[in-house]
Order: structure tokens, then sequence, then C-alpha cells
């Protein structure tokens, strides 16, 4: 339980666990576990409606840029495919050949002002580009060309390069393919003026709303408002240097207070990436009355519940007492796993902390396995297994946040080795 639990994570550690949680979402995001549309981050640290102060990273806010933008190009590349126009009749002299309706008026005016020019007035019917829809989505390319200018040679992401390559790559990418749909010929024409809108952005959402109201404008550009309400949460369309840097991508993550909750977060995190990483797995969440967020396999194999809630033989009052494991695994074929996550220092001293807790989740739940996580250890190695007779056991180790050696590697591995053994 958490009360149980004795803070040892230093404030490094929480701001390294803060980053490195935000780098397990976008992992998990490219391999379709969850999409950031959903509450899943704010539920994962506020399952007890705690309060929680927001706290931008700069880097974050750049992959959560990419994780947007990338998803979004299909949609802007059909929208500069598929232009939308309005017919307008403008004068236009002519005295190679007839285009239209003769504008008698003018031409007899011409005539008589330039006796000896054989030339005609007429009402010619050409397209104008100049559309409110069109306009916002070169306003919106244009800033999606200066973020990527901005943040490709970001001082932060070239001192990390080998870390978060991939997320530079993105930004490369995305900024290829935006030069692409901004050379196109109507979208060259139209961006100057466009600019001058780029303070009155909410202006072209309005004037593009009435537009597809009076099937003036095509449906498919509904595509763009939603596309721009989707966005107004996470970014600000602005061509200011300063504002881009501020605004554009209102991506926050969470600095908990509670550094016993951000623990239990990002083990969490660090356990389902593992598993989706080692075998390759696409988990998905599903809605669950059990526990806070849980996710299955494919298969449904399995499926991994965070918080779960579970009643126990014993009563308060007539009400069961309930065992809350941090990470619960529940297989098909019966078998189960308590992991715990322990915001404490594990010693030699001590080697079987907490032993009649995790009895009691075992218990309750039948599990063939129970795990304790802990957030510092004498030997960060550990792995210590205590058996029964039917050798269901309990095991402590440690996942030590901004630990630089492969003890955390390893202990991962060997927790996801336990789950192929029982699935």
């Amino acid at each position: 339980m958490i009360s149980e639990k004795e803070d040892n994570i230093s404030t490094h550690q929480a701001k390294n666990m803060c980053y490195e949680i935000g780098e397990l979402l976008i992992k998990l995001k490219e391999k379709s576990v969850f999409d950031f549309e959903e509450n899943i981050p704010i539920v994962l640290l506020d399952r007890r409606s705690s309060s929680i102060n927001l706290k931008r990273t700069e880097i974050l806010e750049v992959k959560r840029f990419t994780s947007l933008v990338h998803h979004q190009l299909p949609v802007l590349n059909y929208l500069v495919r598929h232009p939308s126009f309005e017919n307008i009749t403008e004068p236009v002299e002519r005295n190679d050949r007839i285009m239209g309706a003769i504008d008698y008026g003018r031409t007899v005016a011409y005539r008589q002002k330039y006796p000896n020019k054989p030339t005609v007035i007429c009402q010619e019917i050409h397209k104008s580009f100049n559309v409110p829809e069109n306009l916002l989505l070169a306003v919106t390319l244009f800033a999606v060309l200066t973020y990527c200018d901005k943040y490709i040679k970001f001082q932060r992401l070239v001192e990390s390069f080998k870390k978060i390559n991939y997320t530079i790559r993105e930004l490369e990418t995305i900024r290829s393919y935006v030069t692409i749909l901004l050379s196109m010929k109507f979208i060259r024409q139209i961006l100057p003026f466009a600019l001058e809108y780029r303070s009155k952005v909410d202006t072209l959402l309005i004037g593009v709303l009435e537009r597809i109201r009076q099937n003036k404008t095509p449906r498919y550009f509904a595509k763009l408002v939603n596309l721009y309400q989707k966005w107004r949460y996470y970014i600000s369309v602005s061509l200011n240097e300063n504002q881009i840097a501020e605004h554009f991508l209102q991506y926050h993550f969470m600095n908990l207070a509670d550094t016993n909750d951000l623990y239990e977060c990002w083990v969490f995190c660090k356990i389902l990436y593992a598993i989706a990483e080692k075998y390759d797995l696409k988990l998905t969440e599903v809605r669950s009355s059990k526990g806070i967020v849980t996710f299955q396999n494919t298969n449904k194999s399995f499926h991994l519940i965070y918080q779960a809630r579970y009643p126990t033989e014993w009563t308060d009052e007539g009400k069961a007492i309930e065992d809350i494991p941090d990470i619960t695994l529940e297989f098909r074929n019966g078998s189960n796993m308590v992991i715990d996550a322990k915001n404490r220092f594990y010693s030699n001293s001590d080697p079987r902390p907490n032993l009649h807790q995790m009895r009691s989740y075992m218990d309750t739940l039948g599990a063939k396995f129970g795990i304790f996580v802990h957030s510092a250890s004498q030997n960060p190695l550990a792995w210590k297994i205590i058996p029964d007779k039917s050798n269901n056991q309990i095991i402590w180790t440690s996942l030590i946040p901004g630990n630089v050696d492969n003890a955390n590697k390893e202990n991962l591995a060997k927790i996801v080795d336990l789950i192929s053994k029982i699935s």
C-alpha cells in the first residue's frame, strides 16, 4: 500500500522519470497501444483526483508535435490535392479571341478612348483560391514548416541526438513533406495573402464553417475544421518565434508532488512497453470496472491491469476489505501475476520486506508469482526468490530511475520472461 512506502525518489530522479514516462508514452503511441486523445496518461497519475502541477518540458513538446502532425499528414495532403475555390467574374481586355460575355459598355468606352486598338472587354469567369479554407490550410502548413525549422537544430535535441534521433528524423520527414505541399502552385499564390490572417485564425475558422453550411465549400473540408479543433488544444498556429516556442504545442507532462504515485506510474509504463517490445504485441486499452486502466493483447490471452481492486474474505462493517496491487496480469489459462512498486530502498539485511502483504495479494488472486519492484537497491541486480510448496514465488527486485547500467534492462527481461512462462 502507498501508506507503507517511504519516499526514496530524489527531485532529480523525479524529473528524469517525468521525461522517461513521456518518451515511453510516445513509443507506446507508435506501437498503437493507445492514442494521446485519450486520458490514460492523466488517469495513470491522477487516480485519486489529486492535485497535478502541469510542467512543460520542451523536448516532450517536440515529441508531441511530431506524433500529432505525422498522423495528420494524409489529411493535409488530401486537402492540398483537392483545393476549394469559388468562381468570380472579372473584366479582361481581349484582342485575340472572345472569352465569356462581352461587356459592351466598357468596350465602347475603351474604343472611344483608343480608336486604333481592336480590343473588347470580356466578363470572364476565373477560379479564385482565396477562400477561408485554403487560407487556413496555407497558414497551418507554413506554421508547421516554421516549427520544424526551429527545432531541427534545437540544441537540447542535438546534444541528445543518439538518444532521441527518431524525433529529429520525424521533424525532417515532416518538414520535407510539408515543403512539397507548400510548393503547390495554388498554395504559392495564396500564401502571401494567407499570412495576413496569421493572427486571425478564428476568423478563418468561422468563415469555413459558414461556407460549409451554405454549401459553398465541399464537405470534405470539414476535415480541416475537425483538424483545427483537435489541434487547438495542443498547438497555436503562430509565426512569431517566441510564440512558437511557448504556445505552438500545448503539451505538458505531469509532475506529481507524491513521488510514490510517480514511481508506480513509471514502473507500469516500463513494464507495459517491455511487453509490447519483447513480443511485438499490439496491446489495446479496454473498458473494465476492475482497475483504473486495463490493457489486453490482440488474442486476449492476458490482461494487464493498473490499480485493480479485489475483494478479500475479510469484511469491515459488512463491506469486503479490498486488496489493491499496483499491477496485475490476469491470464486466460487462469494464472495470475502481481507486481507491486515500492518507492523504498531494498537492503540485503532485510531481504523479505512486505512479505505478508504479497501473500495476501497472491491468496486473493490465486497468483503464481508476486513481484516487489523497489526504487533503489543495495544490489541493483537483486532477484530474491522465495517459493512455497506449489512453487508459487514471491520475488524482490528493483527498477531504479536514472540507472545507467543494464540492471533495469535485465530485471525487466526477467519479469517479461516470467509472463511468457505463465501464458
